[in-house]
């Protein structure tokens, strides 16, 4: 009970933003941080924090060549929030984000990998794509809309490469023919490993490894490279404020138990497919070789017989029909 209430007054002085550093070691060994990588709580810490989102996205995708941050608008989709009624959580979609009116872009997180993920990211943008111009417009405003489908990979290893862009390209021609829309897919732990590995300074990279963050501190010492004090405490204020809200904590242990689950009978039929692999070939070797060892037992007795016949002077000829041996055979025994 006694830890329970330290529990309480620790995560309360930090929502009332009075904390340091140490004050999250305490409370990282008290309780455990939902990651980020994490849909819910993805979705729940940017949509709270839109200034934030607005830095990730600028960074990430290198919007800068596009348009000024400064002079930028941003809207989030409220078909696309994440609700805060627990009974409408299910519903929940992607974060869409529009910039100026004439900037769209889908973010979707993904920790599980999905044989189709690029066709089914395709198929998304082919979808938003068809939302961008109203009823009437030309279809040369096209040219003037940017769409994104930002796809962020949590699958732990995933550490090959860190992107990749999909875009309308021309395998004859080799031309690319329209790069306002694209599908990008960042695989985390690859800035993960960067960051800690490389010792990565781009702002871009270190805003990715932030995403894989499995501690309090952990987050609170990269945020410290890519915000400012009041921003980086406001992030860390509202994860862990969500790190205690029990139906996102029922959700997420949930889903590593699925996890789990679905690994362990992936391991299980890898197990029984190999055993019965094993079992089958080792019949088969059995049965093969039973049929190699008449065949070749058959054969030396045919072989003994014609040397008997050819020290008796019986010719070749009738020696080949009664062996079965080919007269070249038997001309090699004399």
């Amino acid at each position: 009970m006694t830890e329970e209430k330290n529990k309480k007054a620790d995560i309360l002085k930090i929502i009332n933003n009075d904390f340091t550093r140490e004050d999250l070691e305490k409370l990282s060994e008290e309780m455990k941080m939902v990651p980020l990588t994490y849909d819910f709580s993805f979705k729940r810490v940017f949509e709270l924090n839109p200034k934030i989102l607005k830095q990730f996205l600028f960074e990430v995708l290198d919007l800068e060549r596009i348009v000024d941050p400064k002079k930028c608008k941003m809207k989030i989709n409220p078909n696309e929030l994440t609700k805060t009624n627990n009974n409408e959580y299910q519903k929940t979609l992607d974060v869409y984000v529009v910039l100026n009116k004439n900037i769209h872009i889908d973010i979707e997180m993904n920790r599980k990998y999905f044989d189709d993920i690029k066709l089914r990211n395709l198929m998304y943008v082919d979808k938003a794509n068809s939302l961008l111009l109203e009823k009437g417009d030309d279809y040369k405003l096209l040219d003037e809309k940017f769409l994104y489908q930002l796809n962020l990979n949590a699958m732990e290893k995933q550490v090959v490469f860190g992107e990749d862009v999909i875009v309308p390209y021309g395998i004859n021609t080799g031309k690319i023919y329209n790069e306002n829309k694209k599908v990008v897919v960042k695989f985390l732990a690859y800035y993960r490993y960067l960051f800690y590995n490389k010792g990565t300074t781009k702002k871009s990279d270190i805003w990715l490894a932030m995403l894989t963050s499995e501690s309090f501190t952990e987050l609170y010492d990269i945020l410290d490279k890519i915000l400012t004090p009041n921003e980086r405490n406001k992030i860390i204020r509202d994860v862990v404020i969500m790190s205690n809200d029990n139906f996102i904590l029922h959700e997420w242990e949930k889903e590593k138990l699925d996890a789990l689950v679905e690994s362990q009978m992936k391991k299980r039929l890898l197990q029984e497919g190999i055993e019965q692999g094993l079992e089958q070939g080792l019949e088969q070797g059995l049965e093969q070789g039973l049929e190699q060892g008449i065949e070749q037992g058959s054969k030396e007795k045919q072989i003994e017989i014609a040397k008997n016949m050819l020290v008796e002077n019986i010719n070749i000829e009738t020696i080949s029909k009664v062996t079965g041996l080919t007269k070249e055979e038997i001309e090699k025994l004399k």
